[in-house]
Formats: C-alpha cells, sequence, structure tokens
C-alpha cells in the first residue's frame, strides 16, 4: 500500500495548496487514505475524500471515477490518483467552456501547472 498512499497524499496535498486552502489536508489525506485501506481503487479513494466539499455523495463519486483505478482500468497508465485529482479540478474550475477557447487553455494551462510534481 505504501506506494499508492503515497501518491494519494502528494496529489491530496498539492491539490489543497493549490485549490483549497481553506480546507484541512491531513483530514482529506487521511480520509482518502482510510477509502482506499477500505478496497476502493486510487481514483475513487481521492474523489471521495472531497465527496462532501463539493456537495456530492461518496457513491456517487465512487461511481463516476471507478473506471479509473490501477492507472485507468489496471492498465497501469495515467496514475488513477491523478485522473481523480483531474476530475475533481473539473469541479472546482466551475467552467462550461464549450465554445470559449480562452477558458479552455486555462483549464489546461492551470491544471499542468498544479498537477506538475517533483518527487
Amino acid at each position: 500500500y505504501l506506494h499508492y498512499e503515497t501518491t494519494i497524499i502528494l496529489f491530496v496535498r498539492n491539490f489543497n495548496c493549490n485549490i483549497l486552502p481553506m480546507i484541512d489536508t491531513e483530514d482529506i489525506v487521511s480520509k482518502a487514505i482510510a477509502y482506499f485501506k477500505q478496497g476502493y481503487n486510487c481514483s475513487q479513494s481521492v474523489t471521495m475524500a472531497f465527496s462532501e466539499r463539493y456537495g456530492f455523495s461518496e457513491a456517487l463519486m465512487a461511481r463516476i471515477s471507478a473506471s479509473f483505478g490501477g492507472g485507468i482500468g489496471r492498465m497501469r497508465e495515467t496514475c488513477g490518483a491523478a485522473c481523480g485529482m483531474f476530475m475533481l479540478a473539473g469541479i472546482a474550475l466551475l467552467y462550461n467552456f464549450k465554445f470559449d477557447t480562452k477558458k479552455k487553455m486555462h483549464n489546461d494551462l492551470w491544471i499542468s501547472s498544479i498537477f506538475h510534481i517533483r518527487i
């Protein structure tokens, strides 16, 4: 579990520092780790830890993020914890930018900058 827990901790702390500085990071990390230890995948664990903050049920967040665990469907590709954070960032940005290229570009730049983690 150590590798997964470390990944979850890094993403949650980075997300909180950049997006939600007013909430207790360690509480969110504890929730995410607890969900993971209960058997949820890393993507589910991360999104479920933030469910209350965004007003979604844990069950809904678990269903939405279920396919992203194990590097997207256990293919070991993009990290499931990262996918969960990307989904949460989309919620946090509150953008509905169907035709707004400027907002799309802002979203892409913002995501790439906050999720550039050096280990």
